[in-house]
């Protein structure tokens, strides 16, 4: 497997976070390390303190929220909460098929 980014569909998972939230200090090294392996997928974190008004755009209520997120913007999947690399990775996996 290629260590290219796969151009046909990429994804951009948004990582809603705060320093003070202890479940997204938890979520980190799992996000980080469930991407690692998916070269179409695009991390950006947001801080939700210094960019409220995107989190506020995204109607975030709960941290962390994970968004995964089509090229255009559109949401393809939302996670909120404590979560596991599976269920990241089958977040990864609906995204791809809302792609499709």
């Amino acid at each position: 497997m290629s260590g290219e980014p796969v151009a046909d569909a990429p994804i951009t998972l948004l990582d809603f976070w705060a320093d003070w939230c202890g479940a997204c200090r938890m979520a980190d090294p799992i996000i980080e390390r469930v991407v690692a392996g998916h070269p179409d997928v695009i991390v950006r974190k947001v801080d939700v303190a210094t960019d409220a008004a995107l989190a506020e755009s995204h109607q975030v209520r709960t941290l962390p929220t994970l968004i995964l997120a089509a090229t255009d913007g559109r949401e393809l999947v939302r996670l909120s909460g404590a979560m596991t690399g599976k269920r990241i990775e089958a977040a990864i996996a609906e995204a791809r098929q809302a792609l499709a």
